[in-house]
């Protein structure tokens, strides 16, 4: 049977069906909350533990430290964990947006501490300036050191590792020097912060109405995003949550935030610093989940070079995202100087990097890039962007080995695919859809078409957050047909699914 007579034979509305036995071990297709829990319960015990091991870790070291010390849960102590852990989620935070294109910032440290100088020097004596004049100030200067950095990555094609290695070194002693120009020899590399709203960033603390208020905000806000998220994905026909997971998501986040209010307010009330790192956490969630500068970030680190065939500016991306890293680089180091009153020269920048890259890949982002956890629970997994490998496009080391353009470019077969990915399948368009199911070979034949619109579909593709075959690596010239040789030669392929059409049927069925 040819080619085309297969596509024929197979319709896009035959999609796969799991069994029952199969839904039941996947979550994310289960109805009610019973069987999710199920489901769950079922992925932890064959090995899928998720965050379970880092909550259980955390609640013996609670334990330990609570017999040693009973001051440790006390409600002032709570408050000052509070704002020395703002740093490094901040820190955190930055490194995720490097780390998902599979690069690395070594910098950040320093870079935030920079940033926090300038911050405090013009808001200082003898300038005096207003507050978010130094913030805007130092928030820029790290931002121009993360675009440095980018451009040596994306324009001379430097390893992220070298450059931001460097950078470390060099900004170590920048400085020293920064701060002995700015403040003087006489001040002993310490520069203190006389702003009283930058003081108050980490020693301001919230009205405990006004704590409540902003709870109860954040927490209707929540529930209302995540009601009409379900009603229009149900509306599409595509895998929802359970109601019950709803619903119970936006009561354990309700009884989470009171009881964070409630302790903070048997002390000194609720810093400043909660509010605010919780506005850009949610600020980057919404980036790199809901646009297309994060759909393009997640497609660059699960598959580079298919993401530049689909016309992806691959240099505009990373140099934003390195910019980015060292913006939220620099708001920590704001919240540093804030926390101890004043920023040195003896700031241990390499050890916080530790801790950021540490934060990030705990908190679920690959180091190999293409594949992170959304930072809050705004994002559920329905929703949130997909790894290369997550839609079943990856090619595995046994089809490597035995090349062959079927093997390479095409999805797993139906005996390969597990249900979710079936699932994940079938919540794509029509259109996507078609071109899954029959190995990314539309029926009219993707030469057809003319280039733009070849490069307008492979945009949309990775813009949505669907992921394109990964280019395998060349085992032997022997086992690969001549004509996909000749492609290769003269780059005649877009993208994997382009040059798989490029030759007719009848020779394919050759």
């Amino acid at each position: 049977m040819s080619i085309s007579e297969k596509h024929a034979a197979s319709s896009p509305d035959d999609a796969e069906v799991p069994s029952e036995d199969a839904i039941a071990d996947v979550p994310e297709l289960s109805s009610t909350l019973g069987t999710y829990l199920k489901a769950w319960w079922s992925r932890v015990r064959s090995g899928e533990s998720g965050v379970l091991p880092v909550l259980g870790g955390l609640i013996v070291i609670i334990i330990i430290f609570q017999l040693k010390n009973p001051v440790f849960l006390s409600a002032n102590n709570i408050i000052n964990l509070i704002v020395q852990a703002s740093v490094f989620v901040l820190f955190g935070i930055a490194e995720v947006f490097v780390l998902l294109l599979g690069e690395i910032d070594l910098s950040l440290g320093f870079t935030g501490a920079i940033g926090a100088v300038f911050a405090v020097w013009v808001t200082g004596p003898p300038y005096n300036l207003p507050w978010f004049v130094g913030v805007a100030l130092g928030l820029a200067v790290a931002t121009v050191i993360g675009v440095v950095w980018g451009l040596l990555v994306t324009r001379l094609r430097i390893p992220s590792f070298i450059v931001t290695l460097a950078g470390l070194l060099g900004l170590q002693g920048l400085l020293i020097f920064v701060i002995d120009r700015l403040a003087g020899e006489a001040s002993g590399g310490t520069m203190s912060v006389s702003n009283a709203v930058i003081n108050a960033i980490a020693y301001g603390h919230m009205n405990t109405v006004l704590a409540w208020v902003v709870l109860a905000v954040v927490v209707i806000a929540y529930a209302a995003f995540t009601v009409l998220r379900d009603r229009r994905r149900r509306a599409g026909g595509l895998v929802t949550q359970p109601v019950g997971l709803s619903i119970a998501k936006i009561v354990l986040i309700a009884a989470a935030g009171c009881a964070l209010v409630l302790a903070c307010s048997a002390g000194s009330g609720v810093p400043w610093a909660v509010p605010i790192v919780l506005a850009i956490v949610y600020g980057w969630t919404f980036l790199l989940t809901f646009t297309r500068f994060g759909r393009y970030v997640y497609a660059i680190g699960g598959n580079a070079e298919a993401a530049r065939r689909a016309g992806i500016n691959l240099s505009r991306i990373r140099l934003i995202a390195f910019a980015l890293a060292s913006l939220t680089a620099g708001a920590a180091g704001i919240f540093y100087a804030a926390r101890l009153g004043s920023i040195s020269s003896n700031v241990d920048g390499g050890q916080y990097v530790l801790l950021a890259v540490a934060a990030a890949v705990i908190g679920g982002t690959s180091l190999f890039g293409g594949a992170a956890r959304s930072f809050t629970p705004c994002s559920a997994a329905s929703s949130s962007p997909r790894s290369t490998t997550e839609w079943g496009c990856s090619t595995s080391r046994r089809q490597r080995s035995s090349w062959s353009p079927r093997s390479c470019f095409s999805p797993p077969s139906r005996s390969t695919r597990s249900a979710g990915e079936a699932a994940r399948a079938r919540d794509l368009p029509e259109m996507v859809r078609r071109e899954y199911r029959s190995n990314w070979v539309p029926r009219e034949g993707l030469r057809k078409w003319p280039l733009r619109v070849r490069t307008r579909r492979a945009r949309e593709i990775c813009a949505r957050g669907w992921s394109l075959p990964k280019v395998p690596r060349r085992r032997s010239c022997a086992r690969e047909p001549a004509g996909w040789r000749r492609a290769r030669q003269v780059h005649t392929f877009l993208i994997p699914m382009i040059a798989w059409s490029s030759r007719s049927p009848a020779r394919l069925t050759e």
